[in-house]
């Protein structure tokens, strides 16, 4: 996955779940890191493949849906 299809990725997912936009800049990452909002800055790591992004993805969401 490259890191324009992983940050796409990651906006459709998040807007599909949360019902909202991440108001924020998304960023594809690298290295030893993984797909969570750093600041205002939504750090996707397409390194990590998609089934770990989308789990990261998801506990962020859950996390923040409980917090609600």
């Amino acid at each position: 996955m490259t890191g324009v299809e992983a940050v796409q990725a990651g906006k459709r997912l998040y807007r599909l779940v949360m019902g909202t936009t991440w108001k924020g800049k998304w960023k594809a990452g690298r290295g030893n890191h993984r797909t969570y909002p750093r600041g205002s800055t939504f750090l996707i790591n397409p390194g990590q493949g998609w089934h770990n992004m989308v789990h990261d993805l998801s506990h962020y969401c859950h996390r923040l849906a409980a917090s609600r």
